[in-house]
């Protein structure tokens, strides 16, 4: 085994460990939208909702790159 088969093993299991992440994320997302939905503050709950998904977004981010893409990474480090 080579280091670099090694460490496209660790960068895999990472990338699990974010799909995990992703999956226990979103609930919040859809519980942020049916609260926006029902409430009156629009600004502050809207600024939830947006958050909620740029966290989303970069974690599904992170897993194409650590899951999909595990050589471009390696290259780069």
């Amino acid at each position: 085994m080579s280091p670099r088969s090694l460490f496209s093993i660790v960068l895999k299991i990472t990338g699990i460990f974010f799909i995990k992440d992703m999956l226990v994320a979103t609930p919040q997302l859809v519980s942020s939208f049916l609260f926006l939905i029902r409430s009156t503050g629009f600004p502050e709950n809207a600024w939830v909702l947006i958050t909620t998904l740029i966290t989303l977004a970069i974690y599904g981010l992170v897993i194409v790159y650590l899951v999909l893409k595990t050589d471009w990474v390696i290259d780069k480090l």
